[in-house]
């Protein structure tokens, strides 16, 4: 369907559910990401503000990132006309440097990268779009294998479920 209609992107609602049932049964939006060859815009059942001008890209600067992860969020961003911002979430366990801002590279480019130290990815995520008044949360949702899955929630799940805001999800 997606390729034969060409779409640029898959639009999904999230409705508001217990931690229980969240952990159980998930959501299609997060089971879909990562797995199609489209980015995955989840959103929140309660969101009402149908606003898009700032997307901020959450990511770990401790990898490079690939110019292929980033051709779909380049195309959407440079369309609607978007402003873009990359984000680190340092928490705790990080021993780097606890600075405002870094530097990531984005192919051979540097960027500027914000950083919101927080207790956790999703609580850095919510804390920093709040804000910053931020429209879209962006992350690059990567594969893990079944091992991983039986014992961790992925980060697109955590952010997904606590987020206000929605949250689109990029292949790897």
């Amino acid at each position: 369907f997606m390729s034969r209609h060409q779409l640029a992107a898959v639009v999904m609602g999230l409705e508001s559910k217990s931690k229980i049932s969240k952990f159980i049964y998930g959501t299609h939006g997060v089971s879909l990401s990562g797995k199609i060859p489209a980015p995955v815009i989840i959103v929140p059942d309660k969101y009402k503000n149908h606003r898009l001008e700032t997307v901020v890209l959450a990511v770990d600067n401790k990898e490079k990132l690939k110019k292929e992860s980033l051709k779909d969020i380049e195309k959407i961003v440079k369309a609607a006309q978007l402003h873009l911002e990359f984000l680190h979430v340092r928490t705790p366990e990080e021993v780097l440097s606890s600075g405002k801002s870094a530097s990531l590279k984005v192919g051979r480019t540097s960027v500027e990268l914000s950083v919101q130290p927080a207790v956790s990815i999703e609580a850095g995520v919510q804390k920093y779009c709040k804000s910053k008044e931020t429209d879209m949360v962006a992350i690059i949702s990567r594969k893990h294998s079944v091992f991983y899955n039986l014992f961790n929630e992925s980060v697109t799940k955590r952010v997904a479920f606590v987020s206000r805001i929605p949250v689109m999800a990029l292949h790897e």
